[in-house]
């Protein structure tokens, strides 16, 4: 069957084609997401209107301890994906940004854990990608993160670590961190690699949280 459209104002004048769309920045990249642990049992088991104030404080929290000049490219319901262009930071300041998020992230669950205590059930997770980014503007209103980076670092959301709480840097950032000596002491158990059906093979260390 073939479609056919003759009303002449549907037509498209390749002439008058915007660039919106099209890649307004290319480079390597940092892709680092806290993702909260938890969040479909929460949704499932608060009412909405808790439910949803609870969650709109917990990832502002999450935005708001961004030390090391993160940008947000989205919030993904349960997730915040940032970025940030140019030279991978070094493994501590990584280490030290998580550690913000950690400690601020459990102060509010302290808090809301008073009112309700499916939040006590919540915990953080971050995911560290390193590798080739592309931004593209969408409309006029919306920037959205482009690459395969970008996939991967979705991809390890899922993974088989056992524990809910954990900071997660992969071999490519490691790699592409001037320090990544620091991490030489790791116990070998809190090194994994995973295999994932539509990326490479991707190898990454795992810090849990205390």
């Amino acid at each position: 069957m073939t479609l056919s459209i003759n009303h002449r104002e549907n037509l498209i004048d390749k002439n008058t084609l915007s660039l919106n769309g099209f890649p307004n920045r290319v480079g390597e990249g940092l892709v680092f997401i806290p993702d909260i642990s938890g969040f479909t049992h929460f949704v499932e088991n608060v009412d909405i209107q808790t439910g949803s104030q609870i969650t709109a404080d917990l990832l502002s929290v999450l935005v708001n301890s961004n030390q090391i000049g993160l940008t947000v490219s989205e919030i993904e319901g349960d997730a915040v994906l940032f970025y940030r262009y140019g030279p991978a930071p070094t493994i501590q300041e990584i280490v030290d940004q998580a550690s913000a998020m950690q400690d601020a992230f459990q102060s509010r669950l302290l808090t809301w854990g008073l009112i309700h205590d499916q939040v006590n059930k919540l915990s953080l997770k971050l995911i560290v990608h390193y590798g080739p980014l592309a931004s593209i503007s969408v409309g006029n209103a919306f920037n959205k993160l482009y690459g395969r980076t970008v996939l991967e670092a979705h991809q390890l959301l899922k993974n088989d670590i056992d524990t809910h709480s954990y900071l997660l840097l992969t071999e490519a950032f490691l790699k592409s961190s001037q320090t990544y000596k620091e991490l030489e002491d790791c116990p070998n158990e809190n090194v994994n690699c995973k295999t994932y059906k539509s990326v490479d093979h991707i190898s990454y260390a795992f810090l849990p949280f205390q």
